[in-house]
């Protein structure tokens, strides 16, 4: 069974080495690359064009201009085999993640889809943090931890994209979340490998992080997306306001804004509590990262969302 990895890529010449080097490094070497990069302006095109001529199977599309989707729709549609597996320009694949994803369409051809996992790969203070409030909850898969659906870590039969119409090549982001969810509304077969694991690359700072939500929201925004989750954002930072406008005339309200915030904290780190324990216990300075962490991501998408819905109109 032959296997296509397909790749979009834009301006990643910071991170596409650890890509290519853990493609390189794969147990099951993959069939064939095929990377479309959509109008990049730094070194990416010359770092893949190196490893290209050090022999890996690389097949290098490039175009003036295309959002993460539109790399995809084109990448699969240049793709030679029946089997596609998917991952992003940012990420680190575990050594044995092309073996274990491909092996449930081997064993059982009634298989369309399958999913493996991911994880953060942090390397400073910021980085652990950002993940300690961004990463959703894992669950329990077959004994294991599993962040899945992740689209940047699965592979399907060529056909089930071609059923669906592919990805759609208007968005920013969530294009990944629109196709899994048309996957799910399709009834195909899937597979949940924990053992296929990728590393994804958390941001690094408030900036990064601000242009991660604000993009999503806004995409969010677009397709109609967690509207009830932004509606309760807004009604906890319009409620907050008030508490503040209500403790210039009594300070008691400062206090229940306090608790309201704590308890807010609590929620959003719950899901890694052991994380979060560990890290304000080595480094208790670090609950002021968590803090902007939060208030960045929650301002991003409160504008972001407006905007998106604005935009729309």
């Amino acid at each position: 069974m032959k296997v296509s990895v397909i790749i979009p890529v834009k301006n990643e010449e910071k991170h596409i080495r650890g890509l290519l080097d853990s493609l390189l490094t794969q147990s099951r070497k993959a069939d064939e690359i095929v990377m479309v990069d959509g109008g990049s302006t730094d070194r990416t095109i010359e770092i893949i064009n190196g490893y290209k001529k050090g022999g890996m199977p690389i097949k290098l599309i490039e175009v003036d201009e295309a959002l993460p989707g539109r790399g995809r729709n084109i990448a699969i549609e240049a793709a030679q085999y029946d089997i596609i597996a998917m991952t992003d320009g940012g990420i680190v694949l575990n050594q044995n993640w092309l073996e274990k994803l491909i092996v449930p369409f081997e064993k059982d051809s009634s298989i369309e889809v399958v999913y493996g996992t991911y994880d953060c790969y942090p390397e400073t203070l910021f980085e652990k943090c950002f993940c300690i409030v961004y990463m959703p909850a894992a669950k329990q898969i077959e004994g294991s931890n599993v962040n899945s659906p992740f689209l940047a870590s699965s592979a399907i039969k060529k056909d089930i994209w071609e059923k669906i119409g592919g990805f759609k090549e208007n968005l920013r982001a969530t294009e990944d979340m629109i196709f899994i969810k048309e996957i799910e509304k399709g009834g195909f077969k899937i597979k949940i490998v924990p053992d296929a694991k990728v590393y994804w690359r958390p941001r690094k700072n408030l900036k990064e992080t601000f242009s991660l939500s604000f993009r999503y929201a806004i995409c969010d925004a677009i397709m109609n997306f967690h509207i009830l989750r932004y509606l309760k954002k807004y009604l906890l930072y319009l409620t907050g306001i008030y508490l503040l406008y209500l403790a210039t005339k009594d300070p008691i309200w400062i206090i229940l804004l306090l608790i309201g915030f704590l308890l807010n904290l609590l929620l959003v780190c719950r899901k890694h509590w052991k994380d979060f324990l560990s890290i304000i216990r080595n480094k208790p300075y670090a609950i002021f990262y968590i803090i902007l962490i939060i208030l960045t991501l929650d301002i991003s998408q409160l504008i972001g969302f407006l905007t998106g819905k604005i935009g729309k109109r």
